[in-house]
């Protein structure tokens, strides 16, 4: 048995690959993300935001349920809480029968389970109705 390293470390450091492809394209992705708007990088951020706040306060209203935190703390993803059903249930039927493609938890010692949403530069608000409209 080898001892130069934990247990831990010889069943979990090997990741499969050496390829150094997706370190050296991250700078591009940056320059590129940065790019897609005029006023970069904090445009988007800011854009998409106010995007993933639009579409949480449009879904709470629209599943009767509270806003769970304050708009301060919401990046460009964001959680609501839903009941009734299995998480993996209403992932499946989601994406079977809708093609829509979102997070669902369950919410530990809870009937209820939360999906989360999240805005990026390639998403629209309608999309947003769209799964409201499914979770209905």
């Amino acid at each position: 048995p080898r001892t130069d390293k934990s247990r831990f470390q010889l069943e979990f450091d090997w990741t499969g690959t050496g390829d150094p492809s997706a370190y050296l394209s991250v700078p591009a992705a940056i320059q590129f993300m940065g790019s897609l708007l005029p006023g970069g990088w904090p445009e988007l951020m800011s854009r998409n935001h106010q995007l993933v706040l639009s579409a949480r306060q449009m879904l709470c209203e629209t599943l009767g349920v509270e806003i769970p935190a304050p708009s301060d703390l919401i990046g460009s993803m964001a959680c609501i809480p839903i009941t009734d059903g299995s998480a993996d249930e209403l992932h499946d039927e989601l994406f079977d029968r809708h093609q829509i493609e979102l997070q669902v938890m369950p919410w530990p010692k809870s009937p209820h389970r939360v999906i989360r949403i999240s805005a990026q530069i390639y998403n629209t608000f309608e999309q947003y109705q769209e799964l409201a409209a499914v979770l209905q």
